[in-house]
């Protein structure tokens, strides 16, 4: 896939794994309730992933994890993963998601291992990367435009 467009400079942006189906869904129920569109999208295997997360991860990227990329092309850009990412990302699309603050990180990041470990056998895989659909696809950093 060739990137379609960058996202803004100070831009939010989630990197999912791209052949996950569950992170397919989670990337679709975000933007569902993201009315603001404060989040984009990148495949972890997308040249925006490969170009932008080696700036923060020396030792590589995990597929495994999710990422969240805060103030994307800022001197206040920053990266979050897993536990962390959820406790930006849930409670900007619900008030109430609050309450992670007071979960402790270990245990999120739990929940989020948990999950990236199940999620094939529980939802399956696509064969590659998925183009999203129409209404999603203007979020996502490297969907080529069709």
């Amino acid at each position: 896939m060739t990137p379609s467009k960058p996202p803004p400079p100070g831009a939010d942006v989630v990197f999912l794994d791209g052949t996950c189906i569950m992170c397919s869904r989670i990337a679709a129920f975000i933007a569902a309730f993201d009315t603001d569109e404060r989040f984009y999208f990148s495949h972890l295997q997308g040249g925006f992933a490969r170009s932008a997360l080696p700036r923060h991860l020396p030792d590589g990227i995990d597929l495994d994890a999710i990422y969240l990329l805060t103030n994307v092309g800022t001197p206040d850009e920053a990266l979050y993963a897993d536990g962390l990412a959820g406790r930006r990302i849930w409670p900007a699309l619900f008030r109430i998601a609050f309450v992670l603050r007071f979960v402790p990180l270990p245990i999120l990041n739990f929940f989020y291992w948990l999950g990236a470990r199940t999620r094939f056998w529980l939802f399956g895989r696509f064969d590659r990367c998925t183009v999203p659909s129409e209404r999603v696809r203007s979020r996502f950093v490297d969907v080529a435009a069709q």
